[in-house]
């Protein structure tokens, strides 16, 4: 019988510890969703810039994003890298010209997005990509409404 009460003490210290570890656990990714806040604050000044109508801020796969009226057009992948929607020919022509800011891993291969080195890309170079997957996304009669080029926010 003591035996039995020792199993059941010790799957007892387990629960307490799997507590334990999820509560730290949700303490990291609470801090990791902060950060990522952070990084993802510059994708939202540069479409705000660009006066991109239609734009909501969203998760995506847990992780900060920007939609078009509920069409996820920009997400962050992680802390340096951001998937961005495309047609497939601009995804290999951007990935060609290049490959040092945008690349694919195995899982994006026959998927409309490309990956961004958020580190290796300018201002200017971001903000002119992201108006083109929000024109990727958007709906037919909400791109026709907006003109080409930049547009300043007043």
């Amino acid at each position: 019988m003591s035996g039995v009460s020792g199993a059941s003490e010790a799957v007892a210290n387990r629960s307490v510890m799997r507590q334990t570890k999820e509560e730290g656990f949700a303490q990291v990714g609470h801090k990791m969703t902060a950060d990522l806040d952070q990084i993802f604050s510059r994708i939202e000044q540069l479409a705000r810039a660009r006066g991109l109508p239609g734009v909501a801020r969203s998760t995506s796969y847990g992780t900060p994003s920007l939609k078009v009226r509920d069409k996820s057009f920009v997400r962050l992948k992680d802390a340096a890298t951001l998937v961005l929607l495309c047609p497939a020919e601009q995804k290999t022509l951007l990935m060609e010209i290049s490959p040092e800011i945008y690349f694919e891993t195995e899982h994006y291969v026959g998927y409309p997005a490309v990956l961004i080195r958020l580190d290796a890309i300018s201002d200017e170079e971001l903000s002119l990509r992201l108006e083109d997957a929000w024109r990727f996304k958007a709906p037919q009669k909400l791109a026709r409404e907006r003109p080409t080029g930049p547009q300043r926010e007043e």
